[in-house]
């Protein structure tokens, strides 16, 4: 037992620092995968790759959470310690070592390169409802949610609310999505369960080519839920999973909004330009101990704050902020983060975060503009909704 315990994701050794490396190869942007390639095998030794893989979830147990977030901690730092100084500064504030992980693909990968294609059209997603078949699966003990995916799309996947204890959930949810690549871009549908402790559960997953819609013309599908895309087809005896019904719409832009550019205010850089950002409003956001929520931004090591607005889950800002800049900000990240505070005297905890959301600018960069509402991380099921605009002098 004493062995299990050494090599147990959430162990840290008493030589295990904040200083430490976890390889010597240093990241430099071209040698991404070389890089990559050590990192996963250093944190495969240390029983650590869970944590940038996104494998080990959280745990909710207090215990283990304390432990599991000192751990995350400290491999943030290690990963960060072997960044090349110009690579360091070019990486969002990053709290979570998966969400650092994940980032660093984004800006750095080989494969990445589509994203850097302009959008055409946005596409209209509404997820209505779903049918779910389980075997040894007592009725009304799932907890389903659809997650949602666009291929080659920077913007982290978007899900549903979580339907607590339904096997037939009705959900008629919205969501956008830039498209770039009509004819070869695919949407990937994942229906799971959520659980409060471990894993969650996989129910069943379909996808749809972009290419199977007609511009301007809404269309209802139901997609049998399978396993794999190799397995589970209809007619296939103990392999049906139930099915999900969705409403797709593309829209691709007129000519007129693909060369519509809000010119920046007179003394804007040439070679750069002035990101707008705008925090219109946030659903479903709630602490622990209160709710008054206000908005934290990350960008380029500046910051601006809105308001806070008390006792509200569903708070509305509609505050401007503003960000002069040198050049184009196509591999940085706006990092957004929701938090509550509260001047009660003698709280233990007078400030807490309700979740954030990780944007890429290179989008807005390529399309001018973008809103739409995030899902926000560590947030069971909040969103907020930003508008950020990329205003150049000509």
């Amino acid at each position: 037992m004493a062995e299990k315990a050494m090599v147990s994701p959430l162990y840290l050794h008493s030589s295990d620092g904040p200083e430490n490396l976890i390889t010597n190869v240093q990241l430099k942007g071209e040698n991404y995968e070389d890089w990559a390639k050590h990192v996963r095998n250093a944190s495969r030794t240390k029983q650590k790759l869970g944590f940038i893989d996104g494998t080990l979830e959280k745990p909710t147990k207090e215990d283990d959470m304390e432990q599991w977030e000192v751990v995350n901690t400290m491999l943030v730092a290690w990963i960060m310690n072997t960044f090349e100084p110009t690579v360091r500064t070019s990486i969002s504030r990053v709290e979570e070592a998966q969400v650092l992980w994940d980032d660093l693909k984004l800006t750095f990968s080989p494969g990445n390169e589509p994203a850097l294609r302009r959008h055409v059209g946005i596409l209209h997603v509404k997820v209505v409802k779903a049918v779910v078949q389980r075997k040894k699966v007592q009725m009304g003990m799932i907890n389903p949610y659809v997650q949602i995916e666009l291929s080659e799309d920077k913007i982290s996947s978007k899900k549903t609310t979580v339907k607590h204890k339904n096997l037939n959930p009705e959900w008629n949810e919205e969501f956008k999505f830039s498209v770039r690549d009509p004819k070869t871009q695919v949407l990937e549908f994942n229906v799971y369960g959520w659980e409060k402790i471990g894993k969650h559960d996989k129910m069943g997953m379909n996808v749809l080519a972009l290419k199977e819609l007609a511009p301007d013309e809404r269309k209802a599908f139901t997609l049998e839920l399978r396993k794999t895309l190799d397995g589970g087809e209809e007619g296939q005896p103990g392999k049906y999973r139930g099915k999900l019904e969705v409403e797709l719409l593309y829209k691709p832009f007129t000519e007129e909004e693909m060369q519509a550019v809000q010119k920046a205010p007179e003394g804007t850089p040439v070679a750069g330009g002035m990101l707008v950002v705008i925090v219109h409003s946030a659903e479903d956001v709630e602490g622990k101990h209160h709710t008054n929520p206000y908005v934290h931004i990350y960008f380029k090591g500046e910051e601006r704050k809105t308001k806070n607005v008390k006792k509200n889950k569903d708070p509305k800002w509609n505050e401007e902020f503003s960000f002069m800049l040198e050049e184009p900000p196509v591999h940085e990240k706006l990092h957004v983060e929701v938090f509550s505070t509260s001047s009660r005297i003698g709280l233990l905890h007078p400030k807490e975060t309700l979740g954030y959301v990780d944007i890429p600018v290179v989008d807005v960069v390529n399309n001018k503009r973008m809103n739409q509402k995030f899902h926000l991380i560590d947030s069971k099921n909040g969103k907020i909704q930003i508008e950020l605009d990329w205003q150049t002098a000509f």
